[in-house]
């Protein structure tokens, strides 16, 4: 860090070779620096360069980084980066091409471009860049480099400090015993140099450390015959461990690694290619960006089919109990598919829905505001159009109701990418975009149920009625005073009295039936097509990939990471390492579909 601190301009370039450490180093200088920062001082961001789209600038790279990863604002993320607030860590500018991209032509050269004109005033803006040693000489030797940086090439260990490393990690120094002995007497042979990267030295200990004979590496001759012995050994002896402590392991290792080469193939042949405006990456595992891997249309697709097959219990409901039944019925349920058969073309159109959360915060943004307008606005046009069919008391619940509640629920939910609020781990995204969907299905399912009972006078009407006021109160209430407390207090005494005072005036209780149903059937309807879009784009993955991935992805993903074949990265995992990446997509076979990159 203390070398790093002293270069001027602060710009540095860090080489070695494949698996020598060169990640490792640059996350340990970056919490270094976060350790030892000031106010004053920016704030480093690691970044995979793998998924930069060098059309566009490092400056509007981390903007989009910021946004999508850290859930700024626009506004805070464009003011941060202008005002050079953030240090990028930009990651493997080795793994941006495949080996046979010209140099010329790579988006590596073109990255290196953006990076010299990464400025701070008239000096180089701080920057730190890693790269496989052979790969930047050759970038150097056309021309491209990082200009005014400094550079630091790691070096592989000798074979003492190997010996010694694997005297202080392993439970018993004894069973390496012959291991450590044939390193100190052969300091050039196959085993030293295969074990002088960290990774394959990790990767021996994984292996070796607990399970199996560590004396069978004196065995394997060649390079590339042990290094492939290692990685092979790796993913059985993690997932052993991991049962140690249960009856039976999670995953058996047969699967482990085939639904791991499955996803590792898909990085690995989609790198740098573009599909529906979006650069995907090499080496980032993003639950929602995963989609294409099912198909670029079969996705999207069972995407809009399920938008429309919501819609089917609410016609249902609706045309068989309803007192609205018959021509009103039949208007009904025509009404209701013509709309989702709508949404249903524009979520195909759509190739990457954004996740959505909850945000009081909104509500007292531009943003949040014009959002509530337009929910109220939308309200009306229900309101106005329910009065032409059902006439005006059920044209007057639905469009008071339905724009308050449409009002409040797109002023509090928005993408995620607008929020302002941060979004932890990689399963984020999807638990918000979860959990609006589920309070706005809430919202709006006790009202659906209280319009259509509302001619019947019903018990049923006006608990759902006391339900939404308290529900709307209580979101107003906790989005000015900004206390979920207050929210929850004020909701519930709102709704009791407004549903005690109503419910004592009523002497019917009809229509109760089609209250009870249609209410949750519309709040699935609601929910599930209006706002989880991003979940439902994830779910048609998942039905798309049936037999090659586990349904429970996202499950499966977080054991891999807690055992250490992944890394987590913001709201990404990646591989632990990109020898592991490829050698794991070496497993999944000859397949070589890569999306179209003119779409």
């Amino acid at each position: 860090m203390e070398f790093y601190q002293a270069t001027r301009p602060q710009r540095l370039v860090v080489t070695g070779g494949p698996g020598t450490g060169k990640t490792v180093l640059a996350l340990e200088l970056l919490l270094a620096l976060l350790d030892s920062r000031s106010e004053a001082d920016p704030v480093p961001i690691r970044i995979s360069a793998a998924s930069w789209n060098t059309k566009l600038s490092l400056e509007r790279l981390l903007i989009d980084h910021l946004i999508d990863v850290y859930g700024l604002s626009s506004a805070t993320a464009k003011h941060v980066v202008e005002t050079r607030y953030i240090l990028p860590v930009l990651d493997g500018l080795d793994e941006m091409d495949t080996e046979d991209t010209p140099v010329t032509e790579s988006r590596a050269a073109a990255a290196l471009e953006w990076c010299n004109s990464y400025q701070d005033g008239r000096a180089g803006a701080p920057l730190v860049l890693t790269c496989r040693a052979d790969y930047y000489e050759d970038l150097t030797n056309f021309g491209q480099r990082v200009l005014d940086s400094a550079r630091i090439e790691v070096h592989p260990p000798s074979a003492d400090q190997i010996c010694a490393f694997l005297i202080r990690r392993v439970r018993d120094p004894h069973r390496w015993q012959a291991v450590t002995n044939a390193l100190t007497e052969n300091s050039s042979g196959t085993l030293t140099r295969t074990l002088s990267t960290p990774w394959q030295l990790t990767l021996a200990i994984a292996a070796y450390d607990t399970i199996g004979d560590p004396d069978e590496l004196l065995n394997i001759s060649g390079d590339r015959a042990l290094a492939e012995h290692l990685v092979e050994r790796f993913i059985p002896a993690v997932t052993q461990l991991s049962s140690r402590s249960k009856k039976k392991a999670p995953y058996k290792p047969e699967d482990v690694t085939r639904w791991l080469a499955e996803l590792a193939n898909y990085l690995n042949l989609n790198a740098g290619h573009t599909l529906g405006g979006r650069v995907l990456s090499g080496s980032d595992i993003v639950l929602h960006h995963l989609w294409p891997l099912g198909g670029n249309r079969a996705p999207r697709l069972v995407d809009a089919m399920l938008a429309v097959l919501a819609a089917v219990p609410v016609c249902v409901i609706v045309y068989t109990v309803s007192p609205h039944s018959g021509t009103q019925g039949i208007t009904i349920l025509a009404y209701t598919m013509a709309a989702n058969i709508l949404f249903a073309s524009i979520y195909y159109s759509r190739w990457w829905p954004h996740p959505q959360r909850l945000n009081f915060r909104r509500m007292h943004s531009r943003h949040g505001f014009r959002s509530m307008i337009t929910g109220l606005l939308g309200g009306i046009v229900v309101g106005f159009t329910s009065a032409q069919l059902f006439g005006p008391t059920i044209g007057f619940a639905g469009g008071l109701f339905y724009g308050l509640t449409y009002g409040a629920s797109f002023g509090l939910t928005g993408d995620i990418k607008d929020d302002q609020v941060e979004i932890k781990g990689p399963e984020g995204p999807l638990r918000h975009d979860a959990r609006s969907a589920v309070f706005f299905g809430l919202i709006s399912g006790p009202l659906y149920g209280l319009s259509v009972s509302a001619s019947g006078d019903s018990l049923i009407f006006w608990i759902a009625f006391s339900m939404t006021v308290g529900i709307t109160n209580g979101a107003t209430a906790g989005a000015i005073f900004r206390s979920p407390k207050i929210a929850v207090m004020f909701g519930f005494f709102s709704g009791l009295g407004s549903g005690l005072s109503q419910a004592y005036t009523s002497d019917q209780v009809s229509g109760d039936l089609t209250a009870i149903l249609a209410a949750p059937a519309f709040s699935l309807l609601v929910g599930f097509v209006i706002l989880a879009r991003a979940s439902r784009r994830y779910l048609s993955f998942l039905i798309c990939t049936r037999g090659r991935l586990p349904w429970r992805l996202n499950r499966f993903l977080r054991w891999s990471y807690s055992v250490g074949i992944l890394r987590a990265s913001g709201v990404a995992y990646q591989f632990r390492h990109l020898e592991l990446q490829d050698w794991l997509a070496q497993q999944a076979g000859s397949r070589t579909q890569t999306p179209d990159s003119r779409v």
